[in-house]
Order: C-alpha cells, then sequence, then structure tokens
C-alpha cells in the first residue's frame, strides 16, 4: 500500500521510531512541530513549525496517512487534537500513546485520564483505550485498538508479575470515501 502524503505530527527528535517504519510507503512525507530545532525535520520531505494543539493549518483530507507517536499525552487538550487527526486524515490515523498501567508505573504520576497532572517526562495525561473508542467520529472511521509489549527486564519481571503493556496503538481506517 501506498500514501501519496503522509503528515508526522509533532516530528521531534524521533525518541521514538516506531512510526518511522509508515515513511517509506508515502511519496511525501511532512513533518510538523512546535520546535523548529528538531531531527526529524532531515527525515521529512517538508517541515513546518506549528503547535499541533489548536487547529491544524491544513484542509480536510489533505493526507493519506497521519501519524503521532507519543505526542497526545503531552498536551493540554487531547480532545481538540485527537478531532484534528481526524479531519487532516483522508485514509489512515495511527497514534501511540502510553498505556495508562505502564504510565502508572512512573510513581511521580498517579492519576488517571481525565485527571490532569504533568510528570517528569511531560505527560499530562494518561489514556485508556476506551477514551480513543469514545471519542472517535464512527460515521467516518473504523478505530483497531492494539497493545504494544516492550521486553522486561530481569528486575522488572520480579516487580511486575503479569505481562507489561507499555503502549496502545490506535488505527483509524476511513469508511467511506
Amino acid at each position: 500500500m501506498r500514501f501519496s502524503r503522509l503528515l508526522d505530527i509533532t516530528v521531534g527528535d524521533h525518541a521514538h521510531k516506531e512510526h518511522l517504519r509508515y515513511y517509506p510507503l508515502a511519496d511525501y512525507t511532512v513533518g510538523v512541530d512546535i520546535r523548529n530545532n528538531v531531527l526529524g525535520k532531515y527525515d521529512v520531505d517538508e517541515f513546518l513549525t506549528m503547535d499541533c494543539e489548536n487547529k491544524l493549518d491544513f484542509e480536510d483530507d489533505s493526507f493519506d496517512m497521519v501519524i503521532s507517536d507519543h505526542t497526545i499525552e503531552h498536551l493540554e487538550n487531547p480532545l481538540q487534537f485527537y478531532r484534528e487527526l481526524q479531519r487532516v486524515g483522508k485514509k489512515f490515523v495511527v497514534i501511540l500513546t502510553p498505556h495508562w498501567l505502564a504510565d502508572s508505573m512512573n510513581r511521580t504520576q498517579k492519576k488517571i485520564f481525565p485527571k490532569k497532572e504533568t510528570d517528569a517526562r511531560g505527560h499530562v495525561y494518561q489514556f485508556r483505550p476506551q477514551w480513543f473508542r469514545n471519542n472517535v467520529n464512527q460515521q467516518k472511521w473504523l478505530i483497531d485498538v492494539r497493545f504494544n509489549y516492550k521486553p522486561l527486564t530481569v528486575l522488572e519481571k520480579i516487580i511486575i508479575p503479569f505481562p507489561h503493556v507499555s503502549e496502545i496503538e490506535v488505527t483509524l481506517r476511513r469508511t467511506q470515501p
């Protein structure tokens, strides 16, 4: 499957690289970040400095694919952001965010969405899969939610007596052209 245009929201410094697997599938990649001095701007065809927390400066259905890797949990208005991704996406939207349980393991952050508390990593919100399901435009998108697991260290295996879900991967697929 090929995409004519791909939008990478908050391209950043590629601290999380999972989303880079989509780049070779796109003919043209646009990267957006609030900061201008990010390394990821060298990996895209076009880089724009933009505040993604408000209305994105793109027309409806501008991109065949929109990806957001570990961004939504940092924003003050995640619902507005989620709606904007759905608005500018034409075929697919992929969102990666820490799983609420994995985030809860960090002792500096104990609250669960929708209560706010910024932790040492700058996470403002924690998400459960149901939040994404409740806020998707079901007339436009089909939603699939997966859990990604990261390998545990020996110490983590002793402390965590259950499989460790590290992130949620939300994929929206357009229901109609």
